[in-house]
């Protein structure tokens, strides 16, 4: 996705892309007033200035050489003229994972995905099981019972089938599900 003649930061970005947006700020002109975004996890801080555009508004870049990690960053905007400071908004982005310096063995899957596998993984390892719960030398064990995880197992189906068609119908590729019409 290109990143580029933006007039506002996008919801989401993948890190290492280079990101630019324009801010018109009528009342804090770039030649008097300067425009940050402090963007903020988990203890980790960066810092984007803008610059003049060059036609009274704040032009911001976020490049290669930014410290943005994956994650949900919050940020806040600011207009400061070294003696007085003006909060401007505030909000969240997703940082996606940069699949070129992810490390070897990166897992993509979303919490969903992973304990729908984790549950399939367990129903198809108990199926040999007959023992729901044991004793051995006063303690004891017990395990959900195959119809629970079953349950479970389904729900996150579920779930993760809410993802997918979300994901396509964010990438404006539609959905799989039916549009009923009556007509009279």
């Amino acid at each position: 996705m290109a990143y580029e003649n933006l007039t506002a930061i996008p919801d989401e970005f993948r890190a290492g892309d280079t990101i630019k947006w324009t801010q018109n700020l009528t009342n804090y002109q770039p030649d008097a007033w300067t425009l940050k975004y402090v963007f903020v996890k988990d203890g980790d801080q960066v810092i984007v200035t803008g610059t003049d555009n060059g036609d009274s508004s704040h032009l911001l870049t976020i490049n290669l050489a930014s410290a943005f990690e994956s994650g949900t960053y919050k940020w806040s905007s600011y207009v400061t003229d070294e003696v007085d400071r003006h909060t401007i908004e505030d909000g969240r982005v997703e940082v996606l994972v940069n699949y070129e310096t992810a490390t070897s063995g990166y897992d993509d899957r979303s919490h969903i995905k992973k304990t729908l596998d984790a549950l399939e993984a367990i129903i198809e390892g108990r199926a040999s099981r007959d023992q729901e719960s044991y004793s051995i030398a006063g303690r004891s064990l017990s395990r959900m019972p195959v119809p629970d995880l079953i349950q479970w197992r389904d729900k996150y189906k579920a779930y993760h089938a809410q993802e997918i068609k979300a994901e396509r119908i964010k990438r404006g590729l539609g959905h799989s599900g039916r549009i009923e019409v009556r007509f009279k």
